[in-house]
């Protein structure tokens, strides 16, 4: 009953975020040069002007504003008269707060029925708390990507072995990269960020190559007093950082290209040398998005774009465990491998783990969960690369399309964002809404054998400590160019 529950308001609460979305398509963000004489006219709604911007709770918005113009016989522009405070209200098509308020009145809901599924009244209480504080902290009160990211965390805790470190951590993690991006905004710092990024990533190799040890055919584990964690989780969010041009510069110019080359050569090998694909790819696909939509130069951009897919291309000759499962994941025909075909026809050795994922989540789970029958439990990390099959098995099939619906969703919205705005902060939201995706898909493709590839885990869903970081502040990222209020 509890899921049937739990599925209606899934379904209530993405048909809300849909709404939402379709009535922002009509809003106007930013100041618009639009006058004929060449002075700038003042249009906006909810939108952010600047960093400067004061928005206060009952939708007022004020700026200190002059009047500039472009003088056409010198080539100048003029500026005229002094700074005076403009304030300016919310058009009346603009929605009601209330009416905003409503994910986070059905996420609310799905997190008190969780918790009386699960318990853990504690892990719950901060999620709560955390969507209120950062829905109370937008001017438009719609934290879309929080809300979709604490119910992602409310499977995590049920898929978890060590819940409150994975929550705690998660949820640090996209505060606290909030913060940096918030102190770091000023282009001398951000580059100073970069540098040290740069630093870090350099050092994480190193303590990686010399201190790893093989599991599964991948040298990216290492165990430090006890605890063992990956160190390229950490390097793909510092690659995020570096990706991002500050404010005044370009892709094209020398010191960009030379910093953002070098490191993507250096992430590209240290993935090869560690034998880790999902690494790999993911540092391909960020870099190609960072290039398509920071730099202007169509040449270059084909450039650095036929570099990431010649690397790409090098995947099978990466290891002899690669070879191996290209061959299993083929079958007997292309065919096959895209129909999972492959994994049945060796399912007792290459799609031994597909296979018992396909049963557990088309079969076993139903449409509203068996928890009795765990298929997977004595399956190498069922909790982490099949959690999707795992979680399906628990909760049933139903209630798991809809949290990868939401996962889809949150796409949508940061892709809705950077098209209003294509600032530095939508940067930011963008590679890190992609990092969070390219992994959803090659956890679940190497799930259910649609790709050759697995030990990726799911953001937010998966167990594992090391995720919880770099994941975390990847969502941090993607909620972080909603309208905040700023004083």
């Amino acid at each position: 009953m509890l899921h049937f529950l739990e599925s209606v308001i899934l379904l209530l609460l993405m048909g809300c975020m849909l709404h939402l979305m379709k009535e922002r398509k009509d809003w106007t963000f930013g100041l618009k040069t639009d006058r004929l004489d060449g002075s700038q006219g003042l249009e906006t709604t909810v939108g952010r002007l600047g960093i400067h911007d004061i928005v206060d709770r009952s939708g007022q918005t004020s700026r200190m504003q002059g009047s500039a113009f472009y003088d056409i016989k010198h080539r100048t522009i003029q500026w005229q008269g002094k700074p005076v405070p403009i304030s300016f209200g919310l058009p009346e098509r603009y929605p009601l707060l209330d009416h905003h308020y409503l994910p986070l009145l059905l996420t609310s809901a799905f997190l008190i029925l969780r918790m009386v599924e699960l318990g853990q009244p504690a892990l719950f209480g901060m999620l709560m708390l955390y969507v209120i504080v950062m829905n109370g902290l937008k001017a438009d009160h719609m934290a879309l990507a929080d809300c979709i990211f604490v119910i992602l965390l409310s499977f995590h805790i049920q898929a978890s072995s060590h819940p409150y470190l994975g929550v705690i951590g998660y949820l640090a993690s996209s505060i606290l990269i909030r913060i940096v991006i918030q102190v770091t905004r000023r282009a001398e710092w951000h580059q100073w960020l970069r540098r040290i990024a740069a630093l870090g990533i350099l050092l994480l190799i190193g303590m990686n190559i010399l201190l790893a040890s093989k599991i599964n055919g991948a040298y990216n584990w290492v165990t430090i007093g006890g605890v063992q964690f990956q160190p390229s989780e950490i390097v793909k969010i510092l690659y995020l950082f570096i990706l991002v041009v500050p404010a005044g510069h370009h892709l094209g110019e020398r010191g960009e290209q030379i910093l953002i080359l070098s490191m993507t050569l250096i992430g590209f090998l240290y993935a090869y040398l560690i034998r880790d694909i999902g690494l790999l790819v993911q540092l391909g696909a960020l870099f190609m998005v960072a290039v398509l939509v920071q730099n202007h130069a169509l040449l270059l951009s084909i450039t650095l774009i036929l570099l990431a897919l010649l690397v790409l291309k090098l995947l099978p000759q990466l290891s002899a465990e690669v070879a191996e499962r290209l061959s299993g994941w083929l079958g007997g025909s292309l065919l096959s491998s895209l129909t999972a075909g492959g994994s049945f026809l060796d399912a007792s050795n290459y799609g031994y783990q597909s296979v018992h994922a396909i049963v557990a989540f088309f079969v076993n789970g139903g449409l509203f969960g068996n928890p009795k029958l765990d298929i997977l439990q004595n399956i190498t990390a069922s909790h982490s690369d099949l959690v999707v099959a795992w979680l399906g098995q628990m909760n049933g099939f139903i209630l798991m399309m809809e949290v990868l619906g939401l996962e889809v969703l949150l796409l949508f919205h940061v892709l809705q964002k950077f098209k209003e705005e294509r600032r530095q902060n939508q940067v930011f939201s963008l590679l890190g809404c992609l990092g969070i995706m390219v992994a959803v898909c090659l956890n679940v493709g190497g799930t259910f054998s649609i790709i050759p590839l697995t030990g990726v885990v799911n953001p937010a869903l998966s167990n594992g400590i090391s995720a919880s970081i770099s994941y975390g502040a990847m969502f941090g990222l993607a909620a972080y160019s909603d309208l905040v209020i700023t004083t």
